[in-house]
């Protein structure tokens, strides 16, 4: 009635930059739902806007971009370094508290956002019962944002080439979900991304 699967070496295989899949068990809707989502959209949605100024900053020694000139179509960003992230993190976060984006979070106070923003780029310094003071929401977007941000996910979506090290697969056409490349235009045949936000800011 019951199975236990042991991995060795589970912090590399599980990790995100790799495409493997290990399903167990009965499907289920994964963690946060739609809000999932949503998160991940205000994060390219704040990236769009900050671009720009980012790219300014630091220039084509650490960043590529070309502005699509609308904020109803993706900018082309690349990170060429990894000076330029740390810079996008904090204004993507600071847009995201500040309510500039179109996602709809609960009204904290000054003094929560503050908490929750340190929460999210200081994850060392934050313990585990720091999390008892909020709702299941509020830890959700805690833990998703820090993911997306500081924790590596946006970090190595913006160091990777479309149709180079990722794309559509010309020959599925159910699904718009992006596949790893194993060479320019070269789709893998039978790998996906595993970990659900990197694959969902792929899209």
């Amino acid at each position: 009635n019951s199975v236990r699967v042991i991995i060795d070496e589970a912090d590399d295989i599980c990790h995100f930059r790799n495409e493997l899949i290990y399903p167990v068990g009965t499907p289920q809707l994964i963690e946060g739902k739609e809000f999932r989502w949503q998160i991940s959209m205000a994060v390219l949605q704040s990236l769009q806007r900050c671009a720009q100024q980012v790219y300014d900053k630091f220039g084509d020694e650490h960043m590529a971009y070309v502005s699509s000139g609308s904020m109803l179509m993706a900018s082309y960003v690349l990170l060429l370094s990894e000076e330029p992230y740390e810079c996008i993190c904090h204004y993507i976060l600071n847009d995201i508290l500040a309510g500039k984006t179109e996602l709809e979070l609960p009204n904290w106070t000054c003094k929560e956002k503050s908490r929750i923003s340190e929460m999210i780029s200081k994850p060392s310094q934050t313990t585990v019962a720091s999390y008892d003071d909020f709702d299941e929401k509020t830890r959700i977007f805690i833990l998703l944002v820090r993911g997306l941000l500081f924790q590596g996910c946006l970090s190595l979506v913006l160091r990777r080439r479309f149709n180079v090290n990722y794309g559509i697969h010309p020959s599925v056409k159910h699904t718009m979900m992006a596949v790893p490349f194993t060479a320019k235009g070269v789709p893998s045949e039978k790998s996906e991304y595993s970990h659900p936000d990197v694959a969902i800011l792929y899209m």
